[in-house]
């Protein structure tokens, strides 16, 4: 995570990073409990661990993995639903030959009719 820094001094290394609901991203040595030292709005703090919910865990995930995560995801969504069609199409197919072949046979029988 190279982008991954305090907002405040900039540090990159560390153990003890916080992130605010206002969104920066304080080391333990930036933290003010009073308001955010960025953009001054009161704020939570949420210490970064191992710990965090997935809809926090996200935010410091690679990009690329979560939209390949996506991708392969919506690739199996289309798959299946892709064979769903392929069967309906030669259901219809089948029926249609079906049908074509009954048509025949009742134009057949009008004409012999006629005879």
């Amino acid at each position: 995570m190279d982008w991954f820094h305090c907002n405040r001094c900039f540090r990159k290394d560390g153990a003890h990073f916080f992130v605010t609901s206002c969104g920066h991203i304080f080391c333990k040595k930036c933290v003010t409990l009073e308001k955010c030292a960025v953009c001054g709005t009161a704020c939570k703090y949420l210490a970064l661990s191992d710990n965090l919910k997935p809809q926090e865990k996200m935010y410091f995930k690679s990009p690329v993995d979560t939209a390949l995560q996506y991708f392969s995801h919506i690739s199996q969504v289309w798959s299946f639903q892709k064979k769903q069609t392929d069967l309906l199409i030669a259901f219809y197919k089948h029926r249609i030959t079906k049908l074509e072949a009954a048509m025949q046979e009742a134009q057949q029988t009008l004409t012999n009719q006629d005879k």
